[in-house]
């Protein structure tokens, strides 16, 4: 008897998950590669709210937490690029917290912070899991200065995406599959350019 139910019990239990699986429309893949470049821009923006010397701590502190939802988790890693005056660069990879943190901290008068070229590579593609991915390439201009002294470089960076499914409630209280986009890793591509 308590075989039966066991089997019983996976039986009910795939066919929950396949048809909550199954109620998962294809998303408009033109629409979410919009969103994912609005999201990235937006996270550019919070990048020049935490740099900026005239935002309080407080609300530095805010920004990192509105940063963090847009990303798919915490442990995403950043990478940042350190061009010496002799032309070589070194590149470092942080977790997304630590960037952010050590960005709001960066000891410079002034600092700008700023993104151009921000542009989908490329349509998004489904992986094994059923999730989508992409890449954003964007060229990332930055300037430090911190008395006679400025630092400058311009980075090509490469921002990895996921159109993700999950579950929402709808107005009758039962769970609704849905898309969403989240923003993965930054990989440095062309340092120093």
């Amino acid at each position: 008897m308590k075989k039966f139910l066991l089997i019983i019990g996976i039986i009910t239990y795939f066919n929950v998950s396949y048809s909550q699986s199954s109620s998962l429309s294809q998303p408009n893949l033109e629409n979410f590669q919009i969103l994912a470049e609005k999201k990235a821009r937006s996270f550019s923006m919070y990048i020049t709210k935490i740099a900026s010397k005239s935002t309080s701590l407080n609300d530095k502190e805010t920004a990192i937490q509105q940063a963090c939802k847009l990303f798919i988790n915490d442990t995403v890693r950043i990478e940042v690029s350190y061009c010496a005056s002799s032309g070589k660069s070194n590149v470092y990879s942080r977790k997304l917290v630590k960037y952010l943190r050590r960005l709001s901290l960066l000891n410079y008068d002034q600092i700008t912070i700023e993104w151009v070229e921000c542009v989908m590579v490329g349509d998004l593609k489904k992986g094994e899991d059923g999730n989508f991915y992409g890449i954003i390439s964007f060229v990332q201009k930055f300037t430090a200065i911190k008395g006679e002294y400025k630092y400058e470089d311009v980075t090509t960076k490469h921002l990895e995406i996921v159109l993700k499914p999950y579950l929402k409630p709808n107005d009758q209280g039962e769970d609704e599959w849905k898309w969403d986009v989240y923003l993965s890793n930054v990989n440095v591509k062309e340092p120093c350019s």
